[in-house]
Order: structure tokens, then sequence, then C-alpha cells
């Protein structure tokens, strides 16, 4: 394997600053906000199920569900 393919793998990377990232690259826009085709029935019941934990507040916290998202 070539060596910086290595770094690169074997980096640690904080979730906070990808999700950060994700909706930056999308122009502020969430990832949730866009059609993912056939894949949109989870988006509901996948949201439903991690309302009230900390990945809904650590989700909010990053804008990846925003205030006036309804699920």
């Amino acid at each position: 394997m070539d060596y910086w393919v290595l770094i690169v793998v074997f980096q640690k990377f904080d979730v906070r600053e990808l999700l950060d990232s994700s909706v930056k690259l999308m122009d502020g826009k969430s990832p949730l906000e866009i059609n993912l085709g056939p894949l949109n029935v989870f988006k509901k019941p996948i949201l439903k199920a991690i309302k009230g934990t900390v990945i809904e507040k650590l989700l909010k916290d990053h804008d990846v569900i925003k205030s006036n998202m309804k699920y």
C-alpha cells in the first residue's frame, strides 16, 4: 500500500467535524433534504427511532436535523 493511503486510512475522524463538513459541502442544506429515491422510505422511521436520544441532539447541533423539519 502506498504511504499516503495508510496515513488517510488510519487517521481518526471526529464525527462532529464530518457532520459539519457534510452540511457545508451542500451549501447549508441538510443531507436529509436531498432526494434519495427509493431510500426515502427509511428517513422517517429512522428519525422517529432516534427521537429524544443523544444522536438526535448531535444531529440538531450540527444542522443535519433542522428545527423546521417534521418527522
